[in-house]
């Protein structure tokens, strides 16, 4: 028996490795239990640690392969896709009030007195102030916004 080659074995039948000490089967081939001198039963086979080893290495190569054309599509996804850009500094300025994340009601409230960017920054704090409902809180928030752009009010400083 000290001569016997080492071994796994192998289920054909419940496609798993036979674990030791007849734990029952396992998925894993770090979990299969190494044996020698054990006879197998008909739907089972013996794979020789060197087998077993050059299996796993051929199996890890066709993963590494796969894995590999997964990001090859991956990055040539990405490379096809439009990612958004920033605008320059001429478009912000011809940016509709309604692309600027204000709230419901200072947008509703600047609307009649500026279509664009550049028509809002054009405007001092008191001009706004003097806008019906347009509120200290709303004067805050273009100003917040402003700032986010890199802009602010004519006066501001």
């Amino acid at each position: 028996m000290d001569n016997a080659v080492p071994f796994l074995i192998y289920s054909e039948k419940y496609h798993a490795w036979y674990r030791p000490d007849a734990a029952g089967y396992a998925n894993d081939i770090a979990q299969a239990g190494v044996f020698a001198g054990r006879g197998v039963e008909n739907h089972e086979r013996k794979v020789y640690l060197d087998e077993a080893y050059a299996d796993l290495l051929r199996r890890r190569a066709e993963l590494h392969d796969a894995l590999a054309r997964t990001y090859f599509v991956e990055a040539k996804l990405l490379g096809l896709l439009e990612l958004p850009r920033a605008r320059p500094v001429a478009d912000v300025s011809a940016m509709r009030i309604e692309e600027l994340e204000l709230s419901i009601r200072s947008a509703n409230c600047l609307r009649p007195h500026a279509e664009t960017v550049g028509d809002l920054v054009a405007m001092t704090a008191a001009d706004l102030r003097r806008i019906p409902h347009l509120g200290v809180r709303s004067l805050r928030e273009v100003r917040e916004v402003l700032a986010v752009m890199k802009l602010r009010l004519r006066g501001d400083e």
